[in-house]
């Protein structure tokens, strides 16, 4: 009951307010023309013929994916941080202004910055762990930029907080993470099925992953909220 009314607000708010949207697509938007203008059809493995010279392909790409990906994720992470605030300004019928959460924002940015890296790390490094690492990290992690935007706390402190936000609400929790990676692979079917038709299809598939970023971001924040009324209360 809890995360349908989360999802249901989420939507509502983001369908009422849809300025929140702007930020995870123009940083989607923006990742995707940087791909295509340093790879391009670098990836285009149809003339290897046998698994060798596919990988030789691949390594010849490799440092400019790898570059790629680690811009792509601090763009990524400066969106979801603009769209945390954004949330946070229309949940409470405040003015919502991208330039004033943009600014609100790079107050925070050394903070934010040392979170990311400290996450993107694990992240990178759950990986090579069969994944399994990775997803604990996302999950007990989730609440760290939502509160370091919201509490005056260090990286570290929002993190270990994050983590005690979870465990204090693990079976909540745990539904609305799943629920979010349920949601996740949907859309990453969708998207793979979008950019598998033309470049246009290219263009939609990053439409709906800016979208669906918005939409965690917003359900992240909401629940956020909720849990802190419920300390208040206690």
């Amino acid at each position: 009951m809890l995360i349908r009314f989360i999802f249901n607000e989420s939507l509502a708010l983001v369908k009422n307010n849809i300025t929140i949207i702007a930020p995870t697509v123009l940083v989607s938007l923006i990742s995707l023309i940087i791909s295509s203008a340093t790879i391009g059809n670098s990836l285009d493995l149809s003339a290897a013929h046998t698994p060798e010279e596919m990988l030789t392909m691949l390594q010849g790409v490799f440092g400019k994916i790898l570059t790629l990906s680690i811009i792509n994720y601090f763009l990524q992470a400066l969106a979801h941080a603009v769209s945390i605030v954004l949330v946070r300004e229309a949940y409470f019928k405040k003015p919502v202004s991208i330039d004033v959460a943009f600014l609100f924002t790079m107050r925070k940015i050394g903070t934010l910055f040392f979170a990311s890296i400290i996450t993107g790390i694990l992240l990178f490094l759950g990986v090579f762990l069969f994944l399994v690492p990775s997803v604990l990290v996302s999950y007990f992690f989730m609440f760290t930029f939502v509160i370091i935007l919201n509490e005056d706390l260090s990286a570290i402190e929002s993190i270990k907080r994050s983590i005690y936000l979870v465990r204090t609400n693990i079976l909540n929790t745990i539904m609305f993470y799943v629920h979010l990676l349920m949601l996740a692979m949907t859309v990453m079917l969708v998207s793979m099925t979008l950019a598998g038709v033309d470049r246009l299809g290219v263009v939609a598939s990053t439409l709906v992953n800016g979208l669906y970023m918005t939409f965690v971001a917003a359900c992240i924040m909401r629940y956020y909220i909720e849990l802190r009324r419920v300390e208040i209360k206690t």
